[in-house]
């Protein structure tokens, strides 16, 4: 069972959608929760071999299947951080920032006491004039929540099962999103009388400036970057698309097809842009930063993103699935002398046709 279960590891961990986002650059975070899930799994096959071989069936040859298709194409992947868990409860690491201050002597090293020491002041003067900013990485306890999926799906329709759960993740995690942003402050309104436009350009010109000063705030409240991830409607993409001076990039292709969301390219060579497509025109404009897996408006904390319960189907005989996840979602919140908590690293503006 044990080199089965390496060969399976081996096979599903191939595929560019394992190895990259979906713009091409590297995710190698993606192979490292996958093959924690991978393991999660293999426990439970062993735990259901002495009680159920239907059910180590089903999670071998329906739910691993599953897991592949699925996981490496989450929405998740893309906006938030995703760290996988070897038990239903367990600790992920966040990264914070810690502002150093006069009282915090013991954070200085002997280069900085150094360095000031050239001046003529006196030690406290020199400690006065410090004010550094150092990471920390700190361990943060989360306990999963099974959740049931509400549909009942048939085992054989593997494809069909595959989009749906996806689509339910994705449209979970957008819904997050726009609560945890809040209501916007800022408002975009496309007005093509207002001002003296030279050509049709000028008048999409204040939402990409609206985008840019919304990451730069980011920055300040978070000081670990500016906004790197957008999230706009068809609408605002077509407002993105007409503004040349903000300099679009067009994704050159779809590498990810499905209901809820569409990578659209980037915007100021630093910023990518997705599509939700489900979204009405008037929906606000999400900015996010994500840094990386420690370092985001939400981390997914996963232990099982699939698991099963079957049931035969009264009327037609045949094995019906209920399946059910195991995942927490982690906010960032306030800690004592850390700078940034959830909500500083995202922002929305509105839209206003």
């Amino acid at each position: 069972m044990q080199s089965t279960f390496e060969k399976l590891r081996t096979v599903l961990s191939e595929g560019r959608d394992v190895a990259e986002y979906v713009d091409g650059s590297p995710a190698p975070n993606k192979a490292i929760v996958l093959n924690q899930v991978i393991e999660n799994i293999q426990n439970q096959v062993h735990l259901s071999m002495q009680t159920s071989l239907s059910q180590s069936s089903i999670l071998l040859h329906s739910v691993l299947p599953l897991i592949r298709k699925i996981l490496p194409n989450l929405f998740a992947n893309e906006l938030i951080g995703i760290q996988a868990l070897a038990n239903p409860k367990g600790y992920i690491k966040t990264l914070r920032k810690r502002i150093v201050t006069a009282t915090d002597y013991s954070k200085l090293s002997p280069w900085d006491v150094a360095e000031y020491y050239k001046n003529p002041k006196s030690y406290t003067d020199i400690l006065q004039h410090i004010n550094k900013v150092t990471d920390v990485m700190l361990s943060e306890f989360v306990e999963t929540s099974i959740q049931k999926f509400e549909k009942h799906w048939i085992l054989d329709d593997i494809s069909t099962l595959a989009k749906s759960i996806s689509e339910f993740y994705d449209k979970d995690l957008i819904v997050r999103l726009r609560e945890l942003a809040g209501k916007p402050t800022h408002y975009y309104k496309h007005d093509p009388y207002t001002g003296t436009a030279m050509y049709v350009g000028d008048a999409y010109a204040p939402l990409p400036i609206l985008i840019n000063r919304q990451a730069n705030l980011i920055a300040a409240r978070t000081r670990i970057a500016a906004g790197n991830r957008v999230i706009v409607s068809r609408y605002a993409l077509n407002i993105l698309q007409s503004e040349t001076t903000c300099n679009f990039a067009k994704a050159s292709e779809d590498r990810y097809t499905g209901e809820v969301w569409k990578y659209a390219g980037t915007l100021n060579n630093s910023m990518k842009v997705y599509v939700d497509l489900q979204a009405p025109d008037d929906a606000d404009v999400l900015i996010l930063l994500k840094h990386n897996e420690e370092a985001a408006p939400l981390i997914m904390a996963t232990y099982n993103p699939l698991t099963t319960e079957v049931n035969i189907d009264p009327m037609t005989f045949e094995p019906v699935v209920n399946l059910l996840s195991e995942n927490a979602f982690y906010k960032i919140e306030k800690r004592e002398n850390l700078q940034g908590v959830a909500e500083d690293f995202i922002a929305t503006i509105g839209v206003k046709i």
